[in-house]
């Protein structure tokens, strides 16, 4: 049965307002986070990026591969071809050493991954056949070292750019349905501009980038993306084990990371999002592939209206704007461990940027994967929970805590005093915000093991909307997830 949540004496709240203060930053607070990791992540410097090979059956011509030395050379990964086609009249091909490769990789530690090399044709049901071909040989590619699936487009098959995008759309859906991964793509910056248009559409899949230079980074990317996940630098690279010349990729990232993209999804947050303020069941699921145990949060990243999930771990973001999960599109380092992370549209321009409460202090930013505060406050105390709204309409972002079973919001950033102080919850409630009527300002609620209680005014000592939705120990979620829509509730929980 409902019941309003619990509210505080008139006269307490009237005292709470003209005395409740907050200390100013300490010496030293206007110093911004700093980061766990640099923006550039210290692999990339120098020769010092985790390296790896790519093969086919022509690695076999001048005889087996030693996977043993290729593994003592100092490589981390491996990437083995599994499928082909068909290209017209030609069948289907698998590759005859796959299975031994890929084996074998793994059997003397190597992260490994299986690629399909594209031969895109009409009708686009041939895509939906090429991606079954593909996880008949490579299973779901669940394994422990497991890399995620690969689609390699080098072949335009005769396809214009609108049908060859809808033809690898396909493929790549189709995959990502049967594995439950949400797969890469490798192509050139050439033949992303040329054969496909240089379409910005397929972004959600992380970039497998084939440019072949001495410079330092493969820099700048086709298609929209803003990061790349490997680039393979050379066609004509050394690896003790491997005959001849052989393709080298560099990873764009730490070997905890690698770990992170390979293998089970288990303990990942699974997002579960409902389209109402209502009981009932989840409208759609989906899992993020972000590390587990960090900090889930939803925010409009792209300012697309739409909110899409990070996660905060240990000072390091994952963050991507996909609305069906996947891996993180941008990750980067701001704040440190013991953090609280937040996020909000600070300065009004429609997009939401992170920021971080430490110890009573904010450190805010204007753009997303810059390491450098804009805005430093102190507002709280180690002991409140920071909450984040656009308290008055005027479309800005700004701080509020939640301190027991009392709110403390103010409308502008780095004002020491409170607009507004009122009970509304108990000590042990999660507090929830969102614009549940569409009035243009945010509100409050709480959460209190499965139920949700919401008001439409903050100060309102009682429940305008109360509704069952998740598990007592699931993660609170607030947001829109489609556009247009209005703001509702969704739930985060690890994958088992």
């Amino acid at each position: 049965m409902s019941h309003p949540v619990r509210h505080l004496a008139i006269a307490l709240i009237a005292a709470l307002m003209a005395g409740f203060t907050v200390a100013a930053p300490p010496v030293g607070a206007a110093a911004p986070p700093v980061p766990v990791r640099a923006a550039t992540p210290p692999e990339a410097l120098g020769n010092g990026f985790l390296m790896g090979p790519d093969v086919s059956s022509w690695q076999h011509s001048g005889g087996s591969i030693d996977w043993s030395a290729v593994a003592a050379s100092g490589t981390s990964f491996a990437f083995v071809k599994a499928t082909e086609g068909p290209n017209g009249a030609s069948p289907a091909y698998t590759n005859p050493y796959f299975a031994g490769d890929f084996a074998s990789a793994g059997g003397v530690g190597l992260y490994r991954g299986g690629y399909h090399m594209a031969r895109p044709a009409l009708p686009l049901s041939t895509a939906a056949d090429q991606a079954g071909q593909f996880v008949g040989v490579t299973g779901t590619l669940h394994g422990a070292l497991d890399l995620p699936p690969v689609l390699d487009m080098e072949n335009t098959g005769g396809l214009n750019p609108t049908d060859l995008t809808a033809w690898a759309a396909t493929w790549l859906s189709t995959v990502q349905q049967l594995t439950g991964r949400t797969p890469m793509i490798y192509a050139s910056p050439g033949f992303w501009t040329s054969a496909m248009g240089n379409t910005t559409s397929l972004t959600a899949y992380p970039l497998w980038i084939a440019r072949w230079t001495t410079a330092a980074d493969p820099l700048p990317l086709p298609g929209g993306w803003t990061s790349w996940m490997f680039w393979q630098y050379t066609s004509t690279g050394s690896v003790p084990g491997i005959s001849g010349n052989v393709d080298i990729s560099r990873f764009c990232c730490t070997l905890a990371r690698l770990a992170e993209i390979s293998g089970s999804p288990a303990g990942r947050p699974h997002i579960y999002l409902r389209n109402s303020l209502t009981t009932g069941a989840a409208d759609a699921d989906y899992v993020f592939g972000a590390p587990a145990g960090g900090t889930v949060m939803m925010c409009d990243w792209n300012g697309d209206g739409v909110d899409t999930p990070a996660v905060f771990v240990n000072g390091i973001w994952y963050i991507t704007n996909s609305r069906s999960g996947g891996l993180s599109q941008a990750d980067f380092g701001y704040g440190g461990i013991g953090d609280i992370p937040v996020c909000g549209d600070w300065d009004g321009n429609g997009t939401d940027t992170p920021g971080v409460y430490r110890a009573g202090v904010w450190y805010l930013t204007n753009t997303t994967g810059k390491p450098v505060a804009d805005a430093v406050f102190g507002y709280g105390d180690s002991t409140d929970t920071p909450v984040v709204g656009d308290w008055n309409g005027d479309k800005r972002d700004t701080p509020g805590l939640k301190r027991g079973g009392t709110w403390y919001l103010v409308n502008s950033l780095a004002k020491p005093t409170a607009d507004l102080v009122f009970g509304y919850g108990d000590a042990t409630d999660t507090p929830v915000v969102g614009e549940w009527n569409r009035s243009g300002r945010d509100s409050i609620g709480v959460r209190r093991a499965s139920t949700w209680y919401l008001t439409n005014t903050p100060g309102q000592p009682i429940a305008d909307i109360v509704a069952s939705y998740g598990e007592a120990g699931d993660v609170a979620l607030t947001g829109r997830w489609t556009p247009g829509a209005g703001v509702t509730i969704g739930v985060s929980r690890p994958t088992f």
